[in-house]
């Protein structure tokens, strides 16, 4: 007291404006943390490494593969990555990263990284950040785990032979496959590399192992036994079938090898001989 109404009025619709403001302010920053929150959840389930910087080379944002690929500390944002990547013995990451963002022509780097005494290969591209008018504003760098690479390409050599061999010359193939699959799932186990193109090459071996094994013994049973139990061979074709890694490219003559399977589990005769 004393006061003037209209000024009273004045200043109490300015309070009730200024709260209406605060609580929007509050409700729009809680939206962006969780929204953050969310954008780093799915950022962190990507088999992809991703490292962003901003224009002077600072770190902003690194997601799980990244830490988990390279050994990287939780604090390392708002750090230099020269610095963190010096500290760690990966300036090859860093050197990948600038080839790449300088020429357009190269699209990828691949690099060989030792970290506790075993060798990962990543394959390296960077991606300008940009503003709606165009200015750069950072950088992104990927990096993808690459080791398994000459792992699958052998195990698609072997794959490959068994698919496309003829009637008489799969079990060549076959046996061939029996041999050297082992050798590759010891070479995926030795590697101590945890990836999930790692850990794809190691489940695609152990599937078509087990396809292998069982069409071979089903027909070295069919030629060596006059009866064998039908409903064990049926269970054995049963289980290759399942296991094996591309259900509509199964070789030919597997297929007639399941025609005889049927028949002889029908009729009981077998005619012991090799159908592969």
């Amino acid at each position: 007291k004393p006061w003037e109404p209209e000024q009273l009025k004045q200043v109490m619709k300015q309070a009730v404006e200024h709260h209406k403001l605060a609580v929007e302010n509050a409700r729009l920053l809680g939206d962006l943390k969780r929204a953050n929150l969310f954008l780093e959840a799915v950022m962190d389930e990507l088999d992809t490494g991703a490292l962003a910087v901003d224009a002077a080379g600072v770190i902003q944002a690194v997601n799980r593969p990244v830490r988990e690929f390279l050994g990287l500390e939780q604090n390392a944002r708002n750090r230099s990555l020269k610095e963190v990547l010096e500290h760690h013995e990966l300036s090859k990451i860093g050197g990948a990263a600038m080839k790449t963002a300088g020429d357009d022509a190269v699209g990828y780097e691949d690099v060989e990284v030792g970290r506790e005494g075993r060798s990962h290969r990543f394959r390296v591209t960077s991606h300008r950040l940009a503003d709606g008018s165009g200015e750069t504003f950072g950088r992104v760098i990927l990096l993808r785990e690459v080791s398994h690479e000459p792992l699958l390409r052998r195990y698609n050599d072997l794959l490959s032979e068994m698919i496309g061999a003829e009637q008489g010359a799969l079990r060549a193939a076959l046996e061939r496959a029996r041999e050297q699959l082992p050798e590759l799932a010891e070479r995926v186990r030795a590697s101590r590399v945890h990836s999930a193109g790692m850990s794809e090459v190691a489940e695609r071996i152990s599937r078509t192992l087990s396809s292998v094994e069982n069409w071979l013994e089903v027909d070295e049973t069919l030629s060596r036994e006059d009866f064998p139990d039908a409903q064990i061979l049926q269970d054995r074709m049963r289980i290759a079938t399942t296991r094996w890694p591309l259900p509509d490219e199964v070789p030919e003559p597997v297929r007639e090898l399941q025609r005889r399977v049927e028949e002889y589990y029908e009729s009981g005769e077998n005619p012991k001989r090799r159908t592969l």
